[in-house]
């Protein structure tokens, strides 16, 4: 396995130093598993004004259709041969199907009923919970057959920073048999990798990383912070409990 760095470098006459001469690296790095290549810039140091995002929860939390005063009433329910209760549940945690869906399995998972949530304060319970739920909803459709249902997909983009039009946290969850383009490029070429050296990427990559020393942070394992505790989801079905991740 191959971490290819292609190391260059710009030349400029620098204006704030009276036109004097001035080098700059440039780096470009290929990912040993697509080919993929990305590129390291170096960027002024920038210095973005905060948004206040507790003033913009504030001039939300009333009319949110996430907040537990309305999820269950304004929210969609699914068809009877999908979710026969309409709506699944885990504990504060609410997932019902997308009104602006990405595949015709789509659906939404409230992280819990508290409007906003600042980054440092959301809890691995509060994750950990909110893919128990979105599991639970893929392999209830998963167990009903439908040949959509080959790659389960959970996406979270949180405030409006990062394109979030619901300030409320909430995972955007679907099942599809038509794999986003990056997935589709590292199946194939995980595929082809195993193909070709009888192993698998993932795994190999961690040895190597492990190996080149520098690129190596560290290792804690499989970790949920749970201390083996279990969940029950409030709604009805055949889901009855999710042991924690």
């Amino acid at each position: 396995m191959k971490f290819e760095a292609d190391r260059k470098e710009a030349v400029l006459l620098n204006p704030a130093k009276g036109m004097t001469e001035k080098r700059i690296p440039v780096e470009i790095r290929k990912d040993p598993l697509t080919g993929r290549t990305s590129r390291i810039c170096h960027f002024m140091a920038l210095a973005w004004e905060k948004p206040d995002l507790a003033a913009i929860a504030a001039n939300t939390v009333e009319k949110c259709p996430f907040c537990p005063k309305s999820v269950l009433t304004v929210t969609p329910c699914f068809p009877e041969n999908l979710i026969p209760e309409g709506r699944m549940t885990l504990d504060d945690l609410v997932l019902f199907p997308n009104l602006a869906p990405y595949d015709p399995l789509s659906a939404v998972a409230t992280l819990g009923g508290r409007h906003y949530i600042p980054m440092t304060e959301i809890s691995e319970e509060t994750i950990t919970k909110g893919f128990l739920l979105a599991m639970a909803y893929f392999r209830r459709i998963h167990a009903l057959g439908y040949p959509e249902s080959v790659y389960p997909i959970a996406n979270w983009n949180y405030m409006p920073p990062a394109g979030s039009s619901i300030i409320h946290p909430h995972l955007q969850v679907f099942v599809t048999a038509s794999a986003p383009n990056l997935m589709r490029q590292e199946l194939e070429a995980a595929k082809a990798y195993m193909d070709t050296n009888g192993s698998n990427f993932w795994e190999d990559l961690a040895e190597y990383e492990k190996k080149a020393g520098e690129r190596f942070l560290g290792s804690i394992g499989r970790h949920s912070g749970l201390d083996g505790q279990r969940f029950t989801p409030s709604g009805p079905g055949p889901d009855t409990s999710y042991e924690s991740l």
